[in-house]
């Protein structure tokens, strides 16, 4: 049997190698987002459930207590596909005291994510917004491991207001992102995009907020795509990607439920610790 030391040496030396997006790992990509985008609009019908939150009794009642939820979408969070693997956890927080458009605000504040989110957010820039379609930048800087890695991501996201005024929800899927080589020293620089170490090839997410109850309960459906590890490091990697999801979904939940208190307190001219 492998040593953890060999092991964790071996997973670090294939995340170092480079790789190339092939098209039939985006493919398998596109089919599995129209697919989720599918599933929202179902949430939409009549009789049906718009949070998933609502679909167990319980998850309300934990999120009222202040705790965040977050599950894997299905299995262990990872789908393998061909040459690659889909990413798909979801998350939801309850705000209180709130009102949707305080944290419409602060979530739609896309300038401000390098301050709501840091780290692993590093900088953002706003490109383009209307009501209800935006354009954004993000960058971002993570170790796993041995490794470092910095990206810059383009989103586009698109805002969806439901009749009734309580209820929203944004979807939004990269339309760029390329790794950013020797971050941080004098020779850094973008490679073209799906190109590089396929940590991440592709980024969508699907948010729903509902206004009830005292507050906001909003609802994170984040995923992702990328390289496919090798059979032997395959466990290894899925349970270092899952931990690596649900940490990040965690922290991402409550910096935007701290940034809405805080935005709230500023209008209100309160002093928050």
């Amino acid at each position: 049997m492998m040593s953890s030391p060999i092991l964790l040496l071996s997973c670090a030396i294939w995340l170092a190698q480079s790789a190339e997006l092939s098209p039939e790992t985006l493919q398998a990509w596109q089919q599995y987002a129209q697919s989720a985008d599918a599933t929202m609009q179902l949430r939409l019908r009549p009789g049906r459930k718009f949070l998933w939150i609502d679909e167990t009794p319980t998850r309300a009642l934990i999120l009222k207590s202040g705790r965040i939820l977050v599950e894997p979408s299905q299995g262990r969070g990872s789908i393998l596909v061909p040459k690659g693997m889909i990413h798909h956890w979801i998350g939801a927080a309850f705000v209180p005291n709130a009102k949707l458009d305080d944290v419409l605000a602060v979530v739609r504040d896309y300038e401000r994510y390098g301050e709501y989110y840091r780290p692993p957010v590093i900088g953002a820039k706003l490109i383009e917004k209307s009501i209800e379609r935006t354009r954004y930048s993000v960058q971002t800087l993570k170790k796993v491991m041995f490794v470092t890695s910095a990206m810059e991501v383009g989103y586009e996201s698109r805002l969806v207001r439901l009749p009734e005024g309580r209820r929203c929800y944004i979807t939004t899927r990269s339309t760029r992102i390329q790794d950013i080589q020797n971050y941080g020293q004098p020779d850094q620089k973008a490679l073209a995009p799906d190109h590089g170490n396929g940590y991440v090839w592709r980024l969508a997410s699907i948010e729903r907020y509902e206004e009830r109850e005292g507050g906001v309960y909003l609802e994170v459906e984040a995923m992702g795509l990328s390289r496919q590890s090798p059979a032997g490091l395959r466990l290894v990697v899925k349970s270092v990607a899952a931990k690596l999801s649900r940490d990040s979904m965690v922290a991402s939940l409550e910096q935007t439920r701290a940034a809405v208190v805080c935005s709230r307190a500023a209008a209100q001219g309160q002093v928050t610790p």
